[in-house]
């Protein structure tokens, strides 16, 4: 459903995904012909201007309207708007076609019998809707698993629009987008998918757009492969769960002329106190790495459980010591670090032993590489050590073998050609190999969680079919390597609302096998930094049968630094 071949970038991806793909295919093109009839309003200076005087949401639609074009001026210099139109005659043209003059009353639009008859008989699948206003009656039912539509914006929180604003204006700290099935009621049919990205809070809607309009790309070409390959009760299956509305107006609109004077006072007053340096900001601090034995502790049981304050922390060689992981190997435990160079502006693997009486040995190099390094997941297979850092400026996924454990390593294959974020490495108890990933489909989008599996360690990846895991920004990045906790299996996830490496979560793996992913969130509380009073984020987590280890974010510098 389209008013025109021009579509805004993002919706143009849309179709060209499924012009791409082998399992879906556009074959009608249903154009609104309805706009030029709408009736002409006078555009005479002074009607304008006595329109307004009486029409309080015409005030607020042409406040915000002038808000928008401040926003996207300001930026998009220098990289093209997601709301940029772009010509679709290309994949459009050649397409059967049903033009339909809808029929209009406010912001509804209904389609004649006789269009409604005409598109029933193309035998659709699914309709797309990327034109028309609100839509109700009959059409709703006119293809077999109904009229997909994105909404950019978390239906449970924020029903109606603008996407993107009302998040800022309420410092809600997750932006939302999902695809439904539309029915009669606004924003209330069935949710295929739903993707959850941090608000990025500023003065600016656009800003906070794109990374939620380009997560939200792919929603559609995930739920047809899904709908092609498994069915759609498969579909309905995995659709995310209905939850009561909490939103705290029934329909958003555009904020009154009062409403959008009161968001932009408070962000420019807040952006001058950053300024000020009066509050201090996320972004100047630095990492630390904690260690601490666990015979004793509160650390014998489920890490999401006890006290985390008797943590002893290792001061940052540079400005910054993040990522620990831990590997039991001869009966010596070491733990294997980022640490990141500033003369080199990139970070590199270190590694150092912990000792059975507390002590932490010399941090020394293990891995380097002209590219940055991070969470060196190590792992022992078939007799031999590997270790996957995380390579994303690299642009793939690459596999290191210990030559000569801990200190020399040989590259020894690339496991795949994407760059992947945060890979670990599992062996499921079927003996299946499993690689859980993190992908980012655009650059402004926060990466998804997939799962691969192979026949072995250097066997070729298959997606896996519960993939992707995970579109929620608090759950879809690893914070370190799978976990044995009494017993069973546990991935730990980062959570970036508010800002990167803000805390953690935990979740039991209920099933993994080549057919089904089943995981649940446990704990009755994230894994927050209260400890010590100075750290206000943490991101990583590692544990053998004798230490764990985590990382903290700190604000200001760190000891000894210049």
């Amino acid at each position: 459903m389209v008013d025109s071949d021009n579509l805004i970038t993002a919706f143009a991806e849309v179709l060209k995904h499924i012009q791409q793909s082998n399992f879906a295919e556009l074959v009608l093109v249903i154009r609104n012909s309805g706009e030029q009839s709408q009736p002409q309003v006078s555009t005479s200076k002074l009607s304008r201007w006595l329109r307004y005087g009486i029409d309080k949401r015409l005030r607020a639609n042409k406040a915000y309207s002038n808000y928008q074009h401040w926003d996207r001026s300001r930026n998009c210099s220098g990289e093209a708007s997601i709301f940029e139109a772009v010509d679709c005659s290309d994949i459009l043209s050649g397409k059967p076609e049903i033009t339909v003059t809808p029929v209009g009353i406010g912001f509804v639009h209904r389609f004649p019998a006789e269009a409604v008859d005409a598109i029933k008989e193309q035998n659709l699948d699914v309709i797309l809707r990327f034109g028309f206003r609100i839509l109700r009656g009959d059409v709703l039912e006119a293809a077999r698993y109904g009229v997909w539509s994105y909404h950019h914006g978390d239906g449970d929180r924020f029903r109606g629009g603008p996407p993107s604003f009302w998040e800022l204006m309420e410092r809600e700290p997750l932006t939302g987008a999902m695809l439904q099935v539309l029915t009669e009621k606004l924003d209330d049919g069935v949710v295929l998918a739903k993707t959850l990205a941090p608000t990025v809070q500023s003065i600016s809607a656009y800003r906070n757009s794109l990374s939620i309009y380009e997560a939200a790309e792919p929603l559609v070409i995930q739920k047809l492969k899904q709908l092609h390959e498994r069915g759609w009760e498969d579909v309905l299956a995995r659709a995310p769960p209905k939850c009561s509305y909490k939103g705290r107006k029934e329909i958003y609109r555009s904020p009154t002329v009062s409403e959008l004077g009161c968001f932009i006072g408070r962000e420019l007053f807040d952006h001058g106190l950053k300024n000020l340096k009066i509050r201090p900001r996320v972004g100047n601090g630095y990492w630390r790495t904690g260690v601490r034995r666990r015979a004793g502790t509160a650390g014998n049981g489920a890490p999401w459980e006890g006290d985390w304050s008797d943590f002893r922390w290792v001061d940052p060689v540079d400005r910054f010591m993040a990522d620990p992981q831990l590997i039991e190997h001869e009966g010596r435990t070491w733990m294997f670090v980022e640490r990141f160079v500033r003369a080199k502006n990139r970070a590199h693997i270190c590694c150092a032993e912990l000792g059975d009486d507390g002590t932490i040995g010399p941090l020394e190099v293990a891995l380097e590489a002209p590219y940055h390094l991070s969470l060196p997941v190590v792992f022992k297979h078939d007799g031999a050590i590997f270790m996957i850092p995380e390579a994303g400026e690299r642009g793939r996924i690459e596999l290191f073998r210990a030559v000569d454990f801990p200190f020399r390593w040989k590259f020894e294959h690339a496991l795949f050609d994407m760059p992947g974020l945060d890979t670990v490495m599992h062996i499921g108890e079927d003996g299946g190999t499993y690689f859980f990933t993190s992908l980012r489909h655009k650059p402004h989008a926060h990466p998804n969680l997939f799962l691969f599996m192979a026949k072995g360690l250097f066997e070729p990846w298959q997606l896996h079919p519960a993939s992707p895991l995970s579109l929620d920004a608090r759950y879809s990045r690893n914070a370190g390597s799978i976990l044995d906790v009494e017993g069973q299996c546990y991935r730990p996830s980062q959570d970036h609302t508010g800002f990167y490496g803000r805390q953690m979560h935990f979740h039991r793996i209920v099933r993994l096998n080549p057919r089904e992913y089943v995981e649940e969130l446990v704990g009755q509380r994230s894994v927050s930094p209260g400890w010590p009073k100075a750290a206000i984020g943490t991101h990583t987590y590692a544990r053998t049968d004798k230490w764990e280890a985590v990382d903290g974010y700190f604000l200001g510098l760190p000891p000894g630094y210049e």
